[in-house]
Protein backbone atom coordinates (compact mmCIF):
# COMPACT_ATOMS: atom_id res chain seq x y z
CA UNK A 1 0.00 0.00 0.00
CA UNK A 2 1.03 3.66 -0.37
CA UNK A 3 2.75 5.14 2.87
CA UNK A 4 -0.29 6.95 3.71
CA UNK A 5 -2.51 4.39 3.63
CA UNK A 6 0.34 2.29 5.37
CA UNK A 7 0.60 4.57 8.79
CA UNK A 8 -3.28 5.02 8.73
CA UNK A 9 -3.78 1.49 9.06
CA UNK A 10 -0.88 1.40 11.80
CA UNK A 11 -2.50 4.15 13.30
CA UNK A 12 -5.76 2.48 14.01
CA UNK A 13 -4.11 -0.53 15.54
CA UNK A 14 -3.49 -0.24 18.70
CA UNK A 15 -0.59 -3.04 18.91
CA UNK A 16 1.47 -1.53 16.51
CA UNK A 17 4.12 1.10 17.53
CA UNK A 18 6.07 3.05 14.85
CA UNK A 19 10.14 3.94 16.00
CA UNK A 20 10.96 7.07 13.76
CA UNK A 21 14.81 8.08 13.77
CA UNK A 22 17.17 9.42 11.39
CA UNK A 23 18.90 7.42 8.56
CA UNK A 24 22.38 7.28 7.13
CA UNK A 25 21.02 7.63 4.13
CA UNK A 26 20.98 10.30 1.41
CA UNK A 27 19.75 11.22 -2.11
CA UNK A 28 20.29 13.37 -4.53
CA UNK A 29 20.01 14.26 -8.43
CA UNK A 30 23.55 13.43 -10.28
CA UNK A 31 24.22 15.12 -13.61
CA UNK A 32 26.32 13.32 -16.19
CA UNK A 33 29.12 15.93 -16.58
CA UNK A 34 30.25 14.08 -19.33
CA UNK A 35 27.45 15.06 -20.94
CA UNK A 36 26.54 19.18 -22.13
CA UNK A 37 24.98 20.71 -20.88
CA UNK A 38 25.49 19.21 -17.50
CA UNK A 39 29.48 20.27 -17.86
CA UNK A 40 28.06 23.49 -17.07
CA UNK A 41 27.61 24.31 -13.57
CA UNK A 42 24.87 27.00 -14.76
CA UNK A 43 23.26 24.53 -15.60
CA UNK A 44 23.79 22.00 -12.94
CA UNK A 45 22.89 24.76 -10.40
CA UNK A 46 19.71 25.46 -12.38
CA UNK A 47 18.32 21.75 -11.31
CA UNK A 48 19.36 22.12 -8.11
CA UNK A 49 17.40 25.61 -7.41
CA UNK A 50 14.28 24.51 -8.95
CA UNK A 51 14.12 21.31 -6.23
CA UNK A 52 11.83 23.00 -3.55
CA UNK A 53 13.03 20.45 -1.19
CA UNK A 54 10.21 20.59 1.74
CA UNK A 55 7.54 20.10 -1.17
CA UNK A 56 9.76 17.17 -2.83
CA UNK A 57 9.64 14.84 0.64
CA UNK A 58 5.61 15.92 1.34
CA UNK A 59 5.02 14.66 -2.14
CA UNK A 60 6.87 11.72 -2.90
CA UNK A 61 6.68 10.59 0.75
CA UNK A 62 4.11 12.32 2.69
CA UNK A 63 6.41 14.33 4.76
CA UNK A 64 8.10 11.19 6.22
CA UNK A 65 12.07 12.41 4.91
CA UNK A 66 14.12 14.92 5.62
CA UNK A 67 15.07 17.92 3.35
CA UNK A 68 19.29 17.44 2.74
CA UNK A 69 21.51 19.80 2.05
CA UNK A 70 24.66 17.08 1.39
CA UNK A 71 25.39 13.82 1.94
CA UNK A 72 26.11 14.29 5.71
CA UNK A 73 23.23 12.14 6.99
CA UNK A 74 21.32 12.91 10.18
CA UNK A 75 22.41 9.71 12.02
CA UNK A 76 26.12 10.93 12.01
CA UNK A 77 25.25 13.63 14.56
CA UNK A 78 28.51 14.91 15.67
CA UNK A 79 29.20 16.11 11.66
CA UNK A 80 25.62 16.91 10.82
CA UNK A 81 24.16 20.12 10.55
CA UNK A 82 20.66 20.70 9.93
CA UNK A 83 19.67 22.60 6.44
CA UNK A 84 19.16 26.10 8.71
CA UNK A 85 22.28 26.01 10.11
CA UNK A 86 23.69 26.07 5.91
CA UNK A 87 24.16 28.88 4.09
CA UNK A 88 23.46 26.20 0.77
CA UNK A 89 24.19 28.14 -2.72
CA UNK A 90 21.80 25.25 -3.88
CA UNK A 91 18.73 26.62 -2.25
CA UNK A 92 14.96 26.88 -3.94
CA UNK A 93 14.75 29.59 -6.04
CA UNK A 94 12.83 29.28 -9.34
CA UNK A 95 13.07 32.98 -10.45
CA UNK A 96 17.64 32.27 -9.94
CA UNK A 97 16.19 28.78 -11.71
CA UNK A 98 14.89 30.21 -14.65
CA UNK A 99 17.59 33.06 -15.18
CA UNK A 100 19.99 30.14 -15.04
CA UNK A 101 18.30 28.06 -17.47
CA UNK A 102 18.36 31.22 -20.00
CA UNK A 103 21.74 31.68 -18.88
CA UNK A 104 23.17 28.18 -19.89
CA UNK A 105 20.59 27.83 -22.76
CA UNK A 106 19.17 24.94 -21.63
CA UNK A 107 15.60 25.91 -22.27
CA UNK A 108 13.71 23.12 -23.52
CA UNK A 109 16.13 20.44 -22.91
CA UNK A 110 14.63 16.89 -22.61
CA UNK A 111 17.30 15.47 -20.11
CA UNK A 112 16.40 11.44 -19.37
CA UNK A 113 16.11 10.87 -15.41
CA UNK A 114 16.22 6.90 -15.82
CA UNK A 115 14.88 5.44 -12.57
CA UNK A 116 14.20 1.89 -10.53
CA UNK A 117 11.67 0.80 -8.53
CA UNK A 118 14.61 1.03 -5.81
CA UNK A 119 14.35 4.60 -6.09
CA UNK A 120 10.58 5.18 -6.76
CA UNK A 121 8.34 6.39 -8.86
CA UNK A 122 6.85 8.43 -7.05
CA UNK A 123 10.03 10.73 -6.26
CA UNK A 124 11.18 10.03 -9.67
CA UNK A 125 8.29 11.81 -10.97
CA UNK A 126 8.12 14.40 -8.21
CA UNK A 127 11.71 15.51 -9.56
CA UNK A 128 10.20 15.50 -13.13
CA UNK A 129 7.37 17.85 -12.45
CA UNK A 130 9.69 20.07 -10.49
CA UNK A 131 12.15 20.59 -13.77
CA UNK A 132 9.20 21.05 -15.87
CA UNK A 133 8.40 24.45 -14.08
CA UNK A 134 11.78 25.82 -15.07
CA UNK A 135 11.08 25.28 -18.85
CA UNK A 136 12.87 21.81 -18.96
CA UNK A 137 11.05 18.74 -20.83
CA UNK A 138 12.40 16.23 -19.08
CA UNK A 139 11.98 12.45 -20.14
CA UNK A 140 11.43 9.62 -17.30
CA UNK A 141 13.04 6.06 -18.47
CA UNK A 142 11.80 3.73 -15.43
CA UNK A 143 13.76 0.20 -15.71
CA UNK A 144 14.10 -3.11 -13.72
CA UNK A 145 16.77 -3.00 -10.88
CA UNK A 146 19.07 -4.88 -13.32
CA UNK A 147 19.08 -2.45 -16.45
CA UNK A 148 19.03 0.39 -14.45
CA UNK A 149 22.36 -0.43 -12.77
CA UNK A 150 23.76 -1.36 -16.10
CA UNK A 151 22.92 2.28 -17.18
CA UNK A 152 23.99 4.47 -14.39
CA UNK A 153 27.27 2.19 -14.15
CA UNK A 154 28.14 2.27 -17.45
CA UNK A 155 27.20 6.47 -17.24
CA UNK A 156 24.59 5.86 -19.73
CA UNK A 157 22.39 8.67 -18.66
CA UNK A 158 21.27 12.71 -18.28
CA UNK A 159 20.70 12.18 -14.77
CA UNK A 160 19.15 10.35 -11.65
CA UNK A 161 18.50 10.63 -7.87
CA UNK A 162 21.83 8.84 -6.60
CA UNK A 163 22.75 8.38 -3.10
CA UNK A 164 24.21 6.09 -0.52
CA UNK A 165 21.73 3.94 2.54
CA UNK A 166 23.11 2.02 5.57
CA UNK A 167 26.56 3.99 5.85
CA UNK A 168 28.75 2.87 8.74
CA UNK A 169 30.26 6.62 8.21
CA UNK A 170 30.07 9.40 6.62
CA UNK A 171 33.17 7.97 4.61
CA UNK A 172 31.29 5.57 3.22
CA UNK A 173 28.54 8.40 0.66
CA UNK A 174 30.84 10.37 0.15
CA UNK A 175 34.41 8.62 -1.11
CA UNK A 176 32.55 6.06 -3.45
CA UNK A 177 30.24 8.61 -4.99
CA UNK A 178 32.48 11.98 -4.75
CA UNK A 179 35.89 10.88 -5.17
CA UNK A 180 37.49 11.08 -8.81
CA UNK A 181 38.08 7.43 -8.65
CA UNK A 182 35.06 6.43 -6.29
CA UNK A 183 33.43 3.17 -7.77
CA UNK A 184 29.76 4.79 -7.92
CA UNK A 185 31.55 8.25 -9.21
CA UNK A 186 29.88 7.71 -12.85
CA UNK A 187 28.63 11.11 -13.49
CA UNK A 188 32.39 12.65 -13.75
CA UNK A 189 32.88 14.48 -10.76
CA UNK A 190 36.14 15.43 -10.13
CA UNK A 191 37.77 17.96 -7.96
CA UNK A 192 41.17 17.84 -6.62
CA UNK A 193 39.80 20.36 -3.24
CA UNK A 194 36.86 17.42 -3.00
CA UNK A 195 39.96 15.04 -3.15
CA UNK A 196 42.19 15.80 -0.69
CA UNK A 197 39.35 16.73 1.77
CA UNK A 198 37.85 13.26 1.42
CA UNK A 199 41.99 11.93 1.70
CA UNK A 200 42.22 14.16 4.72
CA UNK A 201 39.23 12.52 6.43
CA UNK A 202 40.63 9.54 6.52
CA UNK A 203 44.67 10.74 7.99
CA UNK A 204 42.96 11.50 11.13
CA UNK A 205 40.89 9.77 14.14
CA UNK A 206 39.82 12.90 15.67
CA UNK A 207 35.83 13.17 15.19
CA UNK A 208 36.10 17.10 15.65
CA UNK A 209 38.42 17.61 12.96
CA UNK A 210 36.57 14.90 10.66
CA UNK A 211 33.51 16.84 11.40
CA UNK A 212 35.18 20.10 10.38
CA UNK A 213 36.35 18.12 7.00
CA UNK A 214 33.31 16.71 6.00
CA UNK A 215 31.78 20.10 6.71
CA UNK A 216 33.83 21.55 4.50
CA UNK A 217 33.82 19.38 1.86
CA UNK A 218 29.64 19.24 1.89
CA UNK A 219 30.40 23.62 1.01
CA UNK A 220 32.79 22.36 -1.89
CA UNK A 221 30.08 19.85 -3.17
CA UNK A 222 27.28 22.30 -2.71
CA UNK A 223 28.96 25.05 -4.72
CA UNK A 224 30.36 22.67 -7.35
CA UNK A 225 26.75 20.96 -7.87
CA UNK A 226 28.05 17.50 -7.64
CA UNK A 227 24.61 17.28 -6.85
CA UNK A 228 21.76 18.52 -6.38
CA UNK A 229 21.01 17.43 -2.84
CA UNK A 230 17.27 16.04 -2.09
CA UNK A 231 16.57 14.59 0.79
CA UNK A 232 17.12 11.81 3.98
CA UNK A 233 14.96 9.05 4.32
CA UNK A 234 13.67 8.33 7.69
CA UNK A 235 14.61 5.24 9.47
CA UNK A 236 10.82 3.32 10.61
CA UNK A 237 10.33 0.82 12.19
CA UNK A 238 6.88 -1.04 12.88
CA UNK A 239 6.15 -3.81 15.58
CA UNK A 240 4.27 -5.19 17.64
CA UNK A 241 3.69 -4.02 21.14
CA UNK A 242 4.31 -7.63 22.21
CA UNK A 243 8.17 -7.01 20.89
CA UNK A 244 10.93 -7.02 24.04
CA UNK A 245 14.64 -5.81 23.81
CA UNK A 246 15.02 -4.03 20.87
CA UNK A 247 16.83 -1.22 20.35
CA UNK A 248 16.25 1.36 17.24
CA UNK A 249 19.62 1.52 15.83
CA UNK A 250 19.52 3.60 11.93
CA UNK A 251 18.75 1.10 9.45
CA UNK A 252 20.58 -1.54 11.68
CA UNK A 253 18.22 -4.73 12.96
CA UNK A 254 19.72 -6.99 15.74
CA UNK A 255 17.67 -9.80 17.10
CA UNK A 256 19.59 -11.70 19.65
CA UNK A 257 18.31 -9.72 22.46
CA UNK A 258 14.46 -9.37 21.37
CA UNK A 259 12.11 -11.08 22.77
CA UNK A 260 8.31 -11.82 22.77
CA UNK A 261 6.80 -10.32 25.98
CA UNK A 262 3.23 -12.12 26.77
Amino acid sequence: PAPATLFEQMAGNPDLVVVEGPSTSWRGVVMNQARPPWDNLDARMAVSKAIDRQAFVDTAFFGLAIPSVGAIAPAFGWAYLPPEEVDNPQGFNLDEARALVEQAGIAGARPVIISSEEIGQRPTEVLRTMLTEIGLDPQVDFQQAAAFNERWQAGDYDMFLHGSVVDADPDDGHWNIFHSEGPWNTFGYASEEADALLVATRETLDQEERARLFQELQGVLERDVAAAFAYHALDLVAMNQSVAGFTPIPEQRYYELVWIDG
